[in-house]
């Protein structure tokens, strides 16, 4: 069992898959929680990568995941802390595009957006616009949405590290930057 939540928990079958995709500064999910899945599928913004760029790359990253027949039982989205009018509506555009999945595919039927429990007000309105939007199907097929709001650990921020400066610790090393601040 895994737990995506405090009041929820959300069970993965081992031959299932999912879509995590994670804003730029978003809350950590604690070790442990979404397991049990046959593959994850992970879209992570970059730190330097813009509001425009990553819903794009987000939606070329389903669409060739549905080409190739992958079937996202599960969807999480880590809500990062920006709350401007760019990065709203790039939530919205990915939260559109996975709510496009879900009905082209039929194997996803919730998408579960974690949020940091001190989220300002402006901030939790917005995302429960866009779960409103979502849940009704405006601009896309209904999709459930349960927004938790979660204690965060350290924020992970993810850059880009030109691989000729790379220099890896062991073999096998990781080639981007994981920094927390």
């Amino acid at each position: 069992m895994s737990k995506l939540g405090a009041s929820k928990t959300t069970v993965i079958s081992d031959d299932q898959s999912r879509l995590l995709i994670i804003e730029s500064g978003a809350p950590r999910l604690a070790p442990g929680s979404c397991e049990r899945s046959k593959q994850t599928v992970a879209i992570v913004q970059l730190g330097d990568e813009s509001a425009a760029d990553f819903p794009a790359r987000a939606f070329r990253q389903i669409a060739a995941a549905q080409h190739s027949r992958t079937q996202f039982s599960a969807a999480v989205l880590l809500v990062g802390p920006e709350h401007d009018d760019p990065a709203c509506a790039a939530r919205r555009l990915v939260g559109t595009a996975i709510a496009d999945y879900a009905g082209s595919t039929g194997a996803l039927s919730e998408l579960v957006a974690m949020v940091s429990a001190q989220t300002p007000p402006e901030v939790r309105e917005r995302l429960l616009e866009l779960a409103d939007d979502l849940v009704f199907g405006a601009g896309s097929k209904p999709l459930s949405v349960r927004i938790h709001f979660i204690e965060t650990q350290p924020i992970i921020r993810v850059s880009k590290v030109p691989l000729a400066s790379a220099t890896p610790r062991r073999a096998g090393a990781r080639r981007e930057r994981v920094t927390s601040r």
